[in-house]
């Protein structure tokens, strides 16, 4: 029964990402983060790591 959860569980989820890839706002907001990673990765100023780790953590509990 656990078993047969789990994969309920693992497609719904997969579902889920699926329609996150699809939406054309995500897509734009992934681009977006890919050309600034590599800036807040050389950047000097530790506060601003915190600060988006913080921003990320907060994006991905909106999602639910």
């Amino acid at each position: 029964a656990e078993v047969e959860r789990r994969d309920d569980d693992v497609r719904s989820l997969r579902q889920r990402f699926a329609s996150l890839d699809r939406d054309s706002k995500t897509a734009r907001l992934e681009r977006r983060l890919a050309q600034l990673e590599p800036r807040l990765e050389k950047s000097s100023d530790p506060e601003d790591l915190k600060a988006i780790n913080r921003q990320r953590v907060e994006a991905f509990y909106r999602c639910e």
